[in-house]
């Protein structure tokens, strides 16, 4: 216990030295933004917006440039994820009901364009980058081989979908669903529920694994995280971070520490393994997304104008 609490005070110390309490912003696109992604190796953070732009920008310190805008979509981007190890390669769903790949070293370099039955919600890959899972609003998932981009398998679901993940090994297959459980199934079968964790009181809306894939954390309605042991599928602790809906949630490069976006004016950063709070970032508006750089601590957040609502993403970097 006490080790942990040391731990705690450790990053709480290292964030102590931020210049600016609460972040640098950078104003990014006309409408908010609705999702943040870091690269492989951290080399471009993509944004996908409401104003139906991908963009991709360069980090140095706290300050954002933009370096690529990726036009195409007819609708609100939701969603974007790049590649697990191609770090020019990303992937957008949009309520246009299409999925788009980009090659984000070239402006409006769309590679491939996937028509869909519905408006698309989420996406994720496999961890070696040949599957591209895609949920739309009616609950409908679609996983695509990204070698031929064939359709492999597709599933229909009586309960809301609200996100998707796989394990690090890409054995299994995880659901957060509507009636706040966490549905595990085995890949690529998809027909054997190896588990059903009844997570939250409501709606359970996102899942995020750690780095290291020793652990899971979902997001729910009820405005908890609940943290999962990944090999037992116990919960293993609940921290209370918002006082709104959890969307997002995200770990940190280390597995360590663990932030949670909401429509709340305050995040909190906390410390995994001793539940406490090592800093808190005042928004001037709500988050729809964040993400953490996969090689250092620096936290990339999405959040918009109150006044305009133009979207602006948040950096959060002690080590500038």
């Amino acid at each position: 216990f006490f080790r942990r609490i040391k731990m705690a005070e450790t990053y709480r110390k290292r964030f102590s030295r931020l210049k600016d309490k609460d972040g640098t912003v950078t104003r990014c696109h006309d409408k908010p933004v609705l999702s943040v992604a870091w690269n492989a190796n951290g080399t471009q953070l993509g944004s996908g917006s409401d104003d139906n732009l991908v963009a991709c920008f360069a980090l140095n310190g706290s300050q954002l440039t933009k370096e690529v805008d990726c036009a195409g979509h007819e609708d609100s981007v939701n969603q974007i994820s790049f590649h697990p190890s191609d770090t020019h390669t990303l992937g957008s769903a949009s309520n246009d009901s299409t999925l788009r790949i980009w090659d984000t070293r070239t402006r409006n370099k769309c590679v491939k364009t996937i028509k869909t039955k519905d408006s698309n919600l989420n996406l994720c890959w496999r961890p070696d980058g040949n599957v591209l899972a895609a949920g739309d609003r009616s609950d409908h998932i679609s996983f695509y081989d990204t070698r031929t981009w064939s359709v492999i398998k597709q599933k229909d679901y009586s309960i809301e979908v609200n996100g998707l993940s796989f394990d690090k090994a890409g054995d299994y297959f995880y659901l957060v669903q509507g009636d706040g459980s966490v549905c595990i199934l085995d890949y690529p079968s998809l027909d054997t529920v190896v588990s059903s964790l009844p997570a939250h009181t409501s709606n359970c809306l996102h899942i995020a694994f750690d780095p290291t894939g020793r652990r899971f954390a979902t997001g729910a309605a009820d405005a908890s995280v609940c943290v999962f042991d990944a090999y037992e599928h116990i919960c293993t602790g609940t921290l209370s971070p918002c006082e709104y809906p959890v969307r997002i949630v995200s770990f940190s490069h280390d597995g360590e520490l663990l932030a949670a976006s909401s429509t709340d004016r305050h995040l909190d950063i906390m410390h995994v393994s001793s539940g406490t709070t090592v800093h808190k970032v005042n928004l001037p508006k709500g988050s729809c997304s964040l993400a953490w750089h996969p090689k250092m601590l620096a936290l990339a957040i999405s959040t918009e104008d109150p006044n305009t609502r133009s979207g602006a993403i948040v950096i959060v970097n002690p080590a500038a």
